[in-house]
C-alpha cells in the first residue's frame, strides 16, 4: 500500500506517518525509513531508493515530503514520466508516501486522479468543533483526568484547535491535578498570541485608545516585537474586508468559511463585528499599518514610538 498524505494539520499527518511505519517496518526501523524532499531531490533519486530492497525486512518506507507536483503550485520540477512509469510496476517491498502541507490537492491533474484511485489518500485537516472535544474526550480519559464544564469551556478558549498544542496543555494540566476546575486552566494555559491580539484589534475598532494601550503594553513587558504585531493586525484588518465584502454579498458563516478557507468560529466573531468599520475606513486602516511598517524598517521612526502613535490616531 502507498500514500497520498496532504493537509494543513501537521501534526496528525505527522502521526500518521508515524503509524504507517509502525506497521509496514518489522525490523531496523531507522535504516528501513528514508525521507525526501520533492523540492531538493530529484525523481531518480527518490525512484532509485524505492527500487532498492528492505535491511532485513519486509518492508522500507520511502518519505517524500512538499510532494507539491500534486498541487497547483508545483516548485519541484519532478520527472513526472518516470514516477507515472514507477507507479505501473512499483516495488512490492517498498512503502511509498507523498506528502503535501496544503488544504487541497490539484484534482485536475492528470496524476492526481491516479493516485487518488491507486493508492491511500488521506486528508488531515484542522480539527472542527466536534472533532477537538472526542479528541479532548478520549486524551483525557487516556490521562485520566476529569474537567469540570466551567474548565472545558475554558479550556477551549485558550488551546484553539491545534492538537499539538491541546496535548501540551493537557500533559501539564494532568500532572497539576486529576480534577481539573475553570482556575487551574486559567493559572496554568496561556492564551495563544493570536487570541491577545485580537483583544487590541478589538479595542481599536471600538476606538478605546486606554484598553489598546494597556493590550499594548502587555504585548511589550512579553517581549513582542511592534513589527510582528502590525502584521498580525493587519491580516485581522484584511480577512475583516474579506468577511465584510461576501457578508455583502449575502454569504452566510458557514459559505464564508468554505470560500476563506477559515475557521466558522473566526468568521462568526468577525461578523459580529463587521458594522463598526466601513469598507473605506477598513483599507485607511491599512494604509495606515502598511506606511507605519515602511518607515519603521527604514529607519525614518521608532518602532514602539511609532505603534503608540498608530494607537492614539486610531483612537481617535
Amino acid at each position: 500500500m502507498n500514500y497520498v498524505l496532504y493537509g494543513e494539520e501537521h501534526y496528525l499527518l505527522r502521526k500518521e506517518i508515524d503509524r504507517i511505519i509502525e506497521r509496514s517496518v518489522t525490523f531496523e526501523k531507522e535504516m528501513n525509513t528514508v525521507t525526501f524532499d520533492a523540492t531538493k531531490n530529484g525523481m531518480e533519486e527518490i525512484i532509485a531508493d524505492a527500487q532498492t530492497l528492505p535491511f532485513f525486512s519486509d518492508q522500507k518506507v520511502v518519505i517524500v515530503n512538499h510532494a507539491n507536483f500534486l498541487t497547483a503550485s508545483d516548485d519541484t520540477n519532478a520527472d513526472l514520466e518516470m514516477l507515472e512509469k514507477y507507479i505501473d510496476a512499483p516495488n512490492p517491498s517498498t512503502v511509498m508516501i507523498f506528502t503535501c502541507e496544503v488544504s487541497k490537492l490539484d484534482s485536475r491533474k492528470k496524476l492526481v486522479k491516479r493516485l487518488s484511485k491507486e493508492w491511500k489518500t488521506l486528508q488531515f485537516n484542522v480539527f472542527n468543533d466536534f472533532e477537538r472535544s472526542q479528541f479532548v474526550l478520549n486524551e483525557s480519559n487516556r490521562r485520566n483526568i476529569k474537567f469540570s464544564k466551567e474548565a472545558l469551556n475554558e479550556f477551549y478558549y485558550r488551546v484553539g484547535y491545534s492538537p499539538a498544542r491541546i496535548l501540551n496543555e493537557m500533559e501539564k494540566l494532568s500532572l497539576y491535578s486529576e480534577k481539573v476546575e475553570r482556575e487551574d486552566v486559567i493559572s496554568l494555559v496561556k492564551r495563544p498570541l493570536e487570541d491577545n491580539v485580537f483583544d487590541i484589534f478589538k479595542a481599536i475598532l471600538d476606538h478605546n485608545f486606554k484598553r489598546a494601550y494597556t493590550y499594548w503594553k502587555d504585548f511589550d513587558e512579553q517581549n513582542i516585537d511592534p513589527i510582528a504585531l502590525i502584521a498580525m493586525l493587519a491580516s485581522q484588518f484584511r480577512f475583516m474586508h474579506q468577511v465584510k465584502i461576501l457578508q455583502s454579498e449575502g454569504m452566510n458563516k458557514n459559505e464564508i468559511a468554505k470560500a476563506l478557507g477559515a475557521h466558522p468560529f473566526r468568521v462568526e466573531k468577525t461578523m459580529e463585528n463587521c458594522y463598526q468599520r466601513s469598507e473605506h475606513q477598513i483599507n485607511e486602516t491599512l494604509r495606515n499599518l502598511a506606511l507605519l511598517d515602511q518607515q519603521i524598517k527604514a529607519g525614518k521612526i521608532d518602532k514602539k514610538l511609532g505603534f503608540e502613535l498608530f494607537l492614539i490616531q486610531e483612537g481617535k
